[in-house]
């Protein structure tokens, strides 16, 4: 499993935000396969199995159950204050 992370705030004096992200890529297993949802389960190295849509339906014509694939996937969350007008 090989994991990058990265992060931004704000500069001192702008309104408070920050963003946090993390890109993950690890070998799996698929597990299920449904060409008709266009739609892969996969199997990841500590047993947990996760349902993904294939970006390229394509795709899925050339894997099957069993095989071993290079999954990297993108988690993120942004967060930033806003100010309220007054009435």
């Amino acid at each position: 499993m090989t994991v990058g992370q990265g992060r931004a705030t704000s500069k001192p004096g702008e309104t408070p935000a920050g963003v946090i992200a993390q890109q993950v890529t690890v070998t799996a297993t698929i597990v299920g396969i449904d060409k008709k949802a266009q739609t892969a389960t996969i199997k990841g190295p500590e047993g947990n199995a996760v349902t993904v849509k294939a970006r390229d339906p394509k795709n899925l014509d050339k894997v099957k159950v069993g095989d071993n694939v290079e999954i990297t996937y993108t988690e993120a969350l942004a967060i930033s204050l806003d100010k309220h007008a007054k009435k």
